[in-house]
C-alpha cells in the first residue's frame, strides 16, 4: 500500500512540473477560459436568458477542465510513445492503470486554475453580477466532475493506448463535447440525438450539477438526482477502464505487440 502511494505521489509530482513547461498547456489552462468565457457572454448578453452568467462562467472555467483531461488522455500517451518509455512503463511492477490514473489526477488538479481564471475574469473584467448561491454544494459538484470526466479521460486513454492512428480524435473530439456536454449552451436545446449521447456523457451531467448551485433557490431533489447521476457514470467508466485496461496489459504482455499497432 505504501509503495503504491509513493508512486501516485511521486507521479503527480513530476507530470506537474513537466505539465507547466509546456506552452500548449499553459495556454489551455490560462487563455482558453478568457476565448471561451469572452464568446459564451457575447453570445448571451443580449439573450433573455437567465442564468446566462452560469454558462459565462461555467463555460470558460469547464472548458479548461476539460481540455486538460482530453491532453492527458492523448498527449501524455504519445509523449511516453516518443521518449520510448511506454514499453519499460508496461514492464514495470505498477499497472499502467495505476500510472495514467496519477496523471490524469495531476492534470485534473492543474486544471482548477481554468475555473479560479474563469470565476476572476467574469466578476471583474466582464462585470457579471453573481454569487455561487450554494458554496459547499458547488464545491461538491466540482469534486464530482472532476472525479467523472477523469474516469472519462481514462477511458479514452485507453482509446488512444490500442493505436497510433487515433491521435487524429484530439483534433476533433475536444469541441463536439463541449457542446453536447451542456458547459456553455442547455442541452434541452440541441436534437434529441445529440441529447441522447449527451446521456452518456459525465460532463453533461456534472456541469449541471454545478449549474443549479448558482441558482439562489433551496436545493431540490433534481440536484441529488444529477448529482447522483454525475457519480454514477464516473463509477461506470471508472470500472470499464479498470477491466479493459487489466485486459489489455495482459493481452500485450503475453503477445508482446503494444508499438506494432
Amino acid at each position: 500500500m505504501r509503495a503504491t502511494t509513493n508512486v501516485i505521489r511521486s507521479t503527480i509530482q513530476v507530470h506537474m512540473k513537466n505539465t507547466l513547461a509546456r506552452p500548449m498547456f499553459q495556454i489551455v489552462l490560462v487563455f482558453q477560459p478568457f476565448v471561451i468565457a469572452t464568446t459564451t457572454y457575447m453570445v448571451y448578453r443580449d439573450a433573455n436568458v437567465d442564468d446566462f452568467v452560469a454558462f459565462v462562467v461555467l463555460g470558460g472555467g469547464l472548458s479548461g477542465i476539460w481540455s486538460a483531461m482530453t491532453f492527458s488522455s492523448l498527449g501524455d500517451i504519445n509523449r511516453e510513445r516518443w521518449f520510448g518509455t511506454l514499453n519499460p512503463m508496461l514492464a514495470s511492477p505498477t499497472s499502467l492503470l495505476l500510472v495514467f490514473a496519477a496523471k490524469i489526477t495531476a492534470n485534473a488538479l492543474l486544471s482548477l486554475l481554468s475555473m479560479g481564471i474563469a470565476i476572476v475574469y467574469s466578476l471583474i473584467l466582464l462585470g457579471s453580477n453573481f454569487a455561487i448561491a450554494h458554496g459547499l454544494a458547488f464545491v461538491g459538484a466540482l469534486g464530482l466532475f472532476l472525479f467523472s470526466t477523469s474516469a472519462f479521460a481514462l477511458c479514452l486513454s485507453l482509446v488512444f493506448l490500442l493505436s497510433r492512428t487515433t491521435q487524429v480524435m484530439q483534433n476533433f473530439i475536444e469541441a463536439p463535447l463541449l457542446v453536447i456536454g451542456g458547459m456553455a449552451f442547455p442541452v434541452s436545446i440541441l436534437p434529441g440525438w445529440a441529447q441522447a449521447i449527451s446521456a452518456l456523457l459525465p460532463i453533461r451531467w456534472g456541469s449541471e450539477t454545478l449549474r443549479l448551485t448558482f441558482d439562489p433557490a433551496p436545493l431540490s431533489t433534481h440536484w441529488w438526482t444529477v448529482a447522483g447521476l454525475t457519480l454514477l457514470s464516473g463509477v461506470v467508466y471508472l470500472g470499464l477502464a479498470t477491466f479493459f485496461f487489466r485486459r489489455l496489459e495482459h493481452r500485450v504482455r503475453y503477445l508482446g505487440n503494444l508499438e506494432l499497432a
